[in-house]
């Protein structure tokens, strides 16, 4: 039997980068001066608004396009699905900052535009450029999820955290209260003396990025003294955005500091927030809320902000895996993406594997994430994880001509 003939060797390119579409282009003879007007031509985007104004619908749609590059509006009501190549809803985004409409013309190119660069704070730098970067957890408490990654004592803690340097961490994220589902809250002063040794015992030997994983100002402000520079805040600011007894909260600490905020999206507390969790589309609810966090901190005089969707925090498995599925949607955010999911349940939940035995799945999950644009990964196994990232690195960069 013979194989059937295919004189032209028809076949579906995979572009992700302008780069690719330039290598693409050079082998049938098309040197592209500028690859990325190019690419902008050719890659095509489906935007959703959601609560579109009957006044903005109507511009929408009374917008002239160019033919060759059109533009296409789905939908009735105020959610809609906008289609076009990237150059042509550029196109559209100045028209409407042009024909009165900023603030949405704002918000497409923000969309259309959310690479994170390089960050510098004092003397710290974090260039999301070079690819994803690796967090190892620290768990300074004897109650976490992950029994493994258990470390309430200094001496062990501080070797855990010299094998994840040794290993290529880019980031140590220390902690000192469990967030996992049914957890109770540490006292301040608890917390703090579980976390600030390990911080100043890190910070005499390595110059490696410290991040600090609370929800107290308190704990943040003796964690940035012992030598941290990022805050981790799990509640988004909960406690800053709710009446309180005038203490400086998390976002003006940071203000002040000028120190990286990642803000984290999560309904409830960690001891609640597994009860009953509802969302009618979790993807939409959590961009949102995630919005209105990064608004309030930028507000708040906050210069640099990491989201994170907080998967398995108040969510379902579906939740879970919608999340991850669409996580390139937080990038219209305009800020760097973090995602957690190393070990955790909802893995057990797909793959059946307890907690111990989740090191492939955590693998598979950062992948997807990372393939979908994370830039800044969570994890109990910095070793594998570094090899991960270094391995879609080689492979987005390969040159195949």
């Amino acid at each position: 039997m013979s194989l059937p003939a295919h004189p032209h060797n028809a076949h579906l390119l995979d572009l992700r980068t302008p780069a690719d579409l330039a290598g693409e282009l050079a082998a049938v003879g098309f040197p592209a001066r500028e690859p990325i007007a190019e690419w902008e031509q050719v890659s095509h985007a489906v935007l959703r608004l959601e609560g579109v104004r009957p006044a903005v619908r109507s511009r929408l749609e009374s917008l002239a396009v160019n033919p060759e590059s059109p533009v296409r509006l789905y939908g009735g009501g105020p959610n809609l699905l906008r289609s076009a190549s990237r150059r042509a809803l550029r196109g559209l985004a100045k028209a409407l900052s042009a024909g009165g409409r900023p603030a949405a013309g704002a918000e497409l190119e923000r969309c259309l535009d959310a690479a994170p660069g390089q960050w510098r704070w004092g003397r710290r730098t974090l260039d999301f450029r070079s690819g994803a970067k690796v967090m190892g957890v620290l768990n300074c408490t004897p109650d976490s999820f992950y029994p493994a990654s258990r470390l309430p004592e200094p001496g062990p803690a501080l070797e855990a955290a010299r094998a994840m340097i040794a290993a290529g961490a880019h980031i140590l994220d220390v902690g000192g209260e469990s967030s996992r589902p049914g957890s109770d809250p540490v006292p301040v002063a608890e917390e703090i003396r579980r976390v600030v040794p390990l911080l100043e015992a890190i910070r005499r030997e390595s110059d490696v990025l410290l991040s600090i994983d609370t929800r107290k100002p308190e704990v943040a402000q003796a964690a940035l003294e012992a030598g941290a520079d990022i805050l981790n805040d799990i509640s988004a600011l909960r406690a800053d955005r709710s009446p309180g007894d005038g203490t400086p909260g998390m976002a003006a600490l940071a203000a002040r500091r000028g120190a990286p905020l990642v803000l984290m999206h999560m309904r409830g507390e960690p001891k609640t927030m597994q009860a009953e969790p509802r969302y009618e589309d979790v993807v939409s609810e959590v961009l949102g809320e995630l919005s209105e966090m990064v608004e309030f901190a930028f507000a708040a005089g906050v210069e640099r902000l990491i989201v994170d969707p907080g998967i398995g925090f108040g969510k379902r498995l579906a939740d879970n895996l919608c999340l991850l599925k669409n996580l390139a949607v937080l990038r219209c955010l305009g800020c760097p993406v973090l995602v957690g999911l190393s070990r955790k349940s909802f893995l057990g939940a797909v793959t059946g594997a307890p907690v111990e035995d989740r090191l492939p799945a955590s693998i598979a999950a950062d992948t997807l994430a990372i393939l979908s644009g994370a830039d800044i990964v969570r994890v109990h196994d910095v070793r594998e994880a570094v090899q991960t990232v270094r391995l879609l690195l080689a492979v987005r960069g390969a040159s195949c001509r």
